[in-house]
């Protein structure tokens, strides 16, 4: 699930600081009224006495607390994005100053005695000038690194890993000069592939549920069957055994601790699918193929803008609500102060000359480790190609792709889950694909 936009989310913490803050004056204060009832329109019975006396009920101590509680966070939240927004306008004026990185947070690695391995150097024979800024040398520089660095490596492959962490988060920014500077995001392959971002906007759903990555052959063996078979598949939507773990775990967010209590890691434990709620046929047998409504018969499609604006809520019953609009089943969520998974990956930005950004270059690496030993299992090599707006040394970069951008592996599957496939939750199910 992509991260939204910094905008949506000020528009969500300002629409829900105002709504908060009417609602907390409404029913503290409402008086009761004393004289006689407004007629009803024509056609239009009146409401009942009992639904009178509910709609100008005061509010419980607990619904005040509530209300109170995201009041408290979204303010708070409000003001974290508005310092967010004034650091990086004060960036501004540097946007073409070569130095300028993000200030990405550093990855984390729980055994900090062993210096975590890094991936063996690759020797620069590409036998060209980079300090001549043509087209010419740009194009043939990065074939050279497509075809001597780009790929995926894997040292060690470790089957049936069913927690794994995300050692490193990504922040969204939102500013048009960020987009488009050449030097300000540390790493811009990963924003414009989505295989490789290795980001968990939503830790509780992106890599714990089948189907959320790309495609596969085992997705594609049972699409055959079924359609040998004449089963009607359309409605349902994909669950890939060869895309879940079971466990996944994070760095928490301020949201995380607003809904599940202080920690710095939270985890999610998918309940899936041995949860009463998730679908089966007449016999009992799990479903291959998931049906939203068979999940969610109260909810309409599309939801409404309220149950879909619950994706920002604190409270842990609108925010599952909101999840199974969508046809995911609420994971387990644990708090914590250390790291569970034995497995982790990260990303990384990388540079392979001083004259990569000026050609509009950049490159990234996922990385995947042994957080036990820090050993390095595998590492995927990418590098992008975006074409400048002018030949200026104050030129800007396109770096998001189609809009004439290449990029060496356009990847489709996470590489996380290639070095460390995780279990087939169907092994000992009687699943039903009909």
């Amino acid at each position: 699930m992509k991260s939204p936009p910094i905008e949506h989310i000020w528009r969500s913490c300002t629409v829900a600081l105002g709504l908060s803050a009417i609602m907390l004056t409404t029913w503290a204060q409402a008086p009761e009224r004393t004289g006689p009832a407004t007629a009803a329109p024509a056609g239009v019975l009146p409401a009942t006495p009992a639904a009178e006396q509910a709609t100008r009920a005061p509010a419980s101590p607990e619904q005040l607390a509530r209300m109170q509680a995201s009041q408290r966070y979204h303010q708070a939240e409000f003001e974290r994005t508005q310092r967010r927004q004034r650091e990086l306008q004060a960036l501004k004026p540097r946007q073409y100053d070569p130095a300028l990185r993000e200030n990405a947070p550093p990855a984390y690695f729980p055994n900090t005695s062993i210096t975590p391995e890094e991936p063996p150097a690759v020797p620069q024979t590409h036998g060209l000038d980079l300090s001549q800024h043509s087209p010419e040398v740009a194009k043939a520089y990065f074939n050279w690194l497509c075809a001597n660095e780009a790929g995926d490596f894997i040292f060690h492959k470790v089957e049936g890993v069913d927690s794994v962490f995300e050692m490193r988060p990504r922040e969204e920014y939102s500013q048009g000069w960020v987009r488009t500077s050449k030097y300000f995001w540390e790493d811009p392959v990963g924003r414009a592939v989505s295989a490789d971002k290795g980001v968990f906007y939503q830790p509780e759903v992106e890599g714990m549920y089948p189907g959320r990555h790309g495609s596969s052959s085992n997705y594609k063996k049972w699409y055959d069957r079924a359609a040998a078979e004449g089963l009607k598949i359309m409605p349902y939507e994909q669950y890939n055994p060869e895309q879940g773990y079971v466990t996944t775990e994070a760095q928490a967010r301020p949201i995380d601790q607003a809904r599940y209590g202080p920690g710095r890691f939270v985890r999610f434990t998918r309940v899936w699918p041995t949860h009463p709620e998730y679908d089966r046929d007449p016999q009992g047998h799990i479903r291959m193929f998931q049906d939203r409504r068979h999940l969610n018969p109260a909810f309409p499609s599309p939801v409404s803008p309220e149950v879909d604006n619950w994706v920002y809520s604190i409270h842990v019953d609108e925010f599952h609500t909101y999840l199974k609009s969508r046809g995911h089943i609420p994971p387990q969520a644990q708090m914590g102060d250390r790291v569970q998974s034995k497995y982790g990956f990260m990303w990384r930005g990388i540079a392979r000359s001083p004259h990569d950004r000026e050609f509009g270059i950049a490159g990234n690496e996922v990385l995947v480790y042994d957080l036990t030993t820090n050993k390095l299992l595998g590492v995927r090599r990418n590098f992008l190609w975006a074409p400048l707006i002018n030949d200026e040394p104050r030129s800007s970069a396109i770096w998001l792709l189609g809009r004439g951008q290449r990029v060496c592996r356009d990847h489709q599957e996470r590489f996380e889950k290639m070095v460390l496939p995780p279990p087939d939750p169907y092994v000992g199910l009687t699943v039903s694909i009909e």
